[in-house]
């Protein structure tokens, strides 16, 4: 089914929706790969009629190949965190940033907030989801 998707330039929108099914099913055992279901679903709210063809972008591609790669690839395993399997943490830290505005976290009671300076306003949204942790490990 990947196969014959990465040979399309246009779909349907039950099409896409039917893909997206069939994909987010399968992350009940690969969860690694609900991040790579947003941008496609994100195709999905594009369009404001549903009868109109949904033309396949670049950013589809590109998770249709994470998605191809990984069941050439997989055993068939997924190996879940159970508490019995392994102990829970010690210690939880919660993290947020903003694309404009800052960042911040929160451990036991303890915080901390910043905005970014202007070196960090064009970073990438992955990066500023990160500084906060570095931040708070540094801590």
């Amino acid at each position: 089914m990947l196969e014959v998707w990465s040979q399309k330039h246009w779909c349907r929108h039950k099409d896409l929706k039917s893909l997206i099914g069939h994909l987010q099913h399968a992350c009940k055992v690969v969860l690694q790969g609900r991040s790579f279901l947003h941008r496609m679903m994100n195709l999905l709210c594009a369009l404001c009629c549903h009868d109109h063809p949904i033309r396949l972008n670049q950013d589809f591609f590109l998770d249709l190949a994470w998605w191809q790669e990984f069941f050439q690839s997989w055993d068939g395993c997924s190996f879940l965190q159970y508490p019995q399997w392994a102990p829970l943490p010690d210690f939880e830290v919660s993290s947020d940033a903003s694309g404009a505005l800052g960042y911040g976290a929160v451990f036991q009671g303890h915080w901390f907030s910043g905005a970014w300076l202007p070196a960090q306003i064009s970073a990438s949204i992955e990066f500023k989801e990160l500084f906060p942790i570095v931040v708070a490990a540094y801590l």
